[in-house]
């Protein structure tokens, strides 16, 4: 058995900008990755385990000899380098039966988690004086280069121990020069990051920082016209000049733009419904607001926090870890649920919610449960689950979706959603997002309902917000009658496409619940057999 712990109490310790990483020891060098953090408006990190290459190295150490020999042998990074290299770049050596079929791509993974200490000290020696502000971007390009396979293989197959020089120094090498490079086309500004990505981009890298609608929409709107002034003022893609920060007049710009076009019928619905003035101040915070989301996000999406992307890795990870961090469409249909609570504060929500699924779970059919125990709780596909129990795989699909249906009807009797709908639509009619009874999830359902609408709708809807019945007819210039004609035509769409919404969400949180429930069920089974081989 591998030891992956540290003698240290602290297996992986915090680290703070420019202080010294500590030393990772043995094999740990090769299965762990430096996870980046913002704390305090401080980057932070931290080592932590990749369970995936952990997994690799205790399958290699259990039935490959020489390199269980090399794992317990002093100062034997060298040879597992050398080892790991044939792994990674040898395709045509043969596979044996119990060595995992992309073993080229783990073997790869494993040197670039040897090289994540490289990636600090490159970085480190580049960011002196002037450039101390760019660590993060030189160290998230340094992390993108390791972490990209077929560039990290390009680097592997051109490295020639022969020349004296270590891996982990000539990774260093490739890496400085490949900062260098983009440094020459001035690629290192925040400003340059907030123009150059894309409205989508933008809007995963803001729900993942927490905004949520209408915000998320101003937010693009404004982006929208300060990239048009700044890049108007300033130009530097066809000058070739550095992005430098913008001034008050590029916000000042910006904010006339915005309050001019969210007048216009092209505006989103999101923009126009509010009222306020934006000013130059606004504008300034929505764009740096932007920029931290932006880098946030790209910390956490490009680099080893996706290692574990197979589905069957995926599952393994769930059962081992610890993180017991909630998925955000369990989140979204627990705060439908909490809605309950203005009239139901004595009683766990939640606990009760778990007690009926639960409880739904035991009257099912025995073939239903077992269909659900192999699909949620063991990963495997419907077609597995259909060649283990001897029948066709569409049995097993009908069985998946009936045991869901029953759990959402189940769901559907405690939340009762059509109880308090209406007067979700009412507010939403009365006075816009802001007035709703859960604002966050419903201005999310609000946004996706009222897209739907035609554009005449969507017209009403606005001016329903800021006069009458009486000044719409006089307004628009039609009949009183035909005015609450359109609006009762509205409340029932809008009740509709949220029912239709809410419908999804307590799809996914079944979903959820399931996987949560038997993987719980599996890691149980599996600490219990544990603990009877110790006895």
């Amino acid at each position: 058995m591998l030891n992956f712990s540290d003698s240290s109490e602290d297996q992986f310790p915090i680290l703070k900008k420019f202080f010294i990483p500590p030393k990772r020891k043995g094999i740990l060098k090769f299965c762990t990755y430096i996870d980046i953090c913002i704390q305090n408006n401080q980057l932070m990190f931290q080592w932590l385990p990749q369970p995936s290459l952990q997994r690799n190295l205790e399958l290699y150490t259990k039935n490959d000899k020489e390199f269980s020999n090399l794992c317990h042998q002093l100062n034997n990074g060298e040879k597992i380098v050398d080892f790991l290299l044939k792994k990674a770049l040898n395709e045509l050596q043969p596979i044996a039966n119990w060595e995992p079929r992309n073993r080229t791509e783990l073997a790869c993974k494993h040197l670039a988690s040897l090289c994540e200490e490289r990636c600090y000290w490159a970085v480190k020696d580049l960011c002196k004086d002037d450039k101390v502000n760019l660590f993060e971007d030189y160290l998230l390009i340094a992390r993108s280069l390791v972490h990209d396979s077929e560039k990290f293989r390009k680097i592997l197959l051109n490295y020639d121990p022969e020349k004296g020089s270590n891996l982990e120094t000539y990774v260093s090498h490739a890496i400085k020069k490949h900062v260098k490079s983009l440094e020459e086309k001035n690629r290192f500004s925040r400003w340059r990051l907030l123009c150059k990505k894309s409205d989508r981009e933008l809007k995963e890298a803001l729900e993942a920082f927490g905004i949520v609608e209408p915000q998320i929409s101003q937010f693009i709107f404004a982006r929208q016209y300060f990239k048009q002034v700044y890049q108007g003022n300033r130009n530097p893609a066809i000058r070739g000049q550095k992005w430098l920060a913008p001034d008050g007049e590029d916000f000042e710009q910006t904010a006339q733009c915005y309050n001019a076009e969210k007048l216009l019928s092209m505006a989103p619905y999101e923009v126009s419904a509010n009222s306020i003035q934006v000013t130059a101040n606004h504008i300034k915070k929505w764009m740096n607001d932007c920029i931290k989301a932006l880098v946030n996000f790209r910390n956490r999406t490009s680099l080893p926090l996706s290692i574990d992307g197979q589905q069957s890795e995926r599952l393994e990870a769930q059962l081992i870890s610890e993180d017991n961090s909630a998925d955000p469409r369990e989140v979204q249909w627990q705060q439908l649920l909490d809605i309950e609570e203005i009239t139901d504060n004595q009683e766990n929500l939640s606990n009760r919610v778990d007690s009926v699924l639960s409880e739904e779970l035991q009257t099912m059919r025995p073939d239903y449960q077992k269909s659900l125990l192999l699909y949620y709780g063991y990963g495997l596909k419907q077609q597995q689950i259909a060649d283990r129990l001897g029948i066709h795989q569409s049995n097993i699909s009908r069985y998946l979706k009936e045991a869901k249906i029953q759990l959402m009807d189940a769901l559907a009797r405690i939340s009762q959603p059509q109880q308090w709908l209406q007067q979700c639509v009412e507010q939403l009619l009365q006075k816009g997002y802001r007035a709703s009874l859960h604002p966050d999830l419903i201005q999310a359902a609000s946004v996706s309902a009222i897209r739907k609408l035609t554009s005449e709708e969507r017209e009403i809807l606005q001016l329903k917000q800021r006069m009458d019945e009486n000044k719409i007819s006089s307004h628009l210039g039609i009949y009183l009658d035909e005015v609450e004609r359109r609006l009762t035509k509205i409340r029932d769409e809008l009740q509709n496409k949220l029912l239709f919404e809410i419908d999804i969400w307590k799809k996914d949180y079944v979903d959820i619940w399931l996987s949560k429930h038997y993987q719980s069920l599996v890691r149980s089974d599996s600490e219990t057999e544990n603990e009877l081989e110790k006895e």
